[in-house]
């Protein structure tokens, strides 16, 4: 995990949507790292909903011809 100056402690946050339950993050105070963890599962969410919608788009275009 990569170190920060201001940084004070490491959290262990239990996130239950997660196949990993347990999350370390980086913070200065127990809000602050359950936000991080918060933002982190929300980011990895829409990365993957972004990776089905670009595979539908590829399947819906190889399947109509373009003339």
């Amino acid at each position: 995990m990569k170190t920060d100056k201001k940084l004070k402690k490491v959290f262990q946050i239990e996130i239950v949507e997660t196949l990993s339950n347990i999350v370390e993050v980086g913070a200065e105070n127990e809000q602050e790292a359950l936000l991080k963890a918060r933002v982190g599962i929300a980011m990895r969410k829409l990365f993957y909903m972004l990776m089905i919608l670009l595979t539908l788009n590829l399947i819906f275009l190889n399947t109509i011809k373009i003339t």
